[in-house]
């Protein structure tokens, strides 16, 4: 089970359908009256992925993973999400605004969607 700390106001699965990616407000940020918005890139559970049901009564992965992810704060909150010519880069839109996001590949967690332009 994978426990969200945003409400999600969009979500978009990559092309390969191998990726989600969600945008949406922090719940508890902690951070007093400064709203924050997150964006992440989940990889979907290889169980979900298996087309042949062998192969998925082989497999125990049930967890999606973490892949990515920024937070914004102040009032450019992520409105919606799509993913943009591969499953390493993203649009965002905000109130005003049309984002474009890369992953910068990392070990682990330590991935990041960075804003380019």
């Amino acid at each position: 089970m994978y426990a969200l700390s945003c409400r999600p106001n969009s979500l978009s699965v990559s092309p390969g359908g191998r990726h989600l990616a969600l945008c949406g407000q922090i719940i508890d940020g902690g951070d007093g009256d400064v709203p924050t918005s997150e964006l992440m890139l989940l990889s979907l559970p290889e169980k979900l992925l298996c087309s042949d049901p062998r192969q998925e009564g082989l497999e125990a992965k049930r967890d999606f993973a973490f892949r990515a992810g920024a937070r914004e704060q102040g009032t450019h909150s992520f409105l919606q999400v799509e993913f943009w010519r591969s499953a390493a880069e993203l649009l965002t839109l905000n109130r005003d605004s049309v984002s474009h996001w890369t992953v910068v590949e990392g070990t682990g967690v330590q991935s990041m969607l960075r804003f380019t332009q």
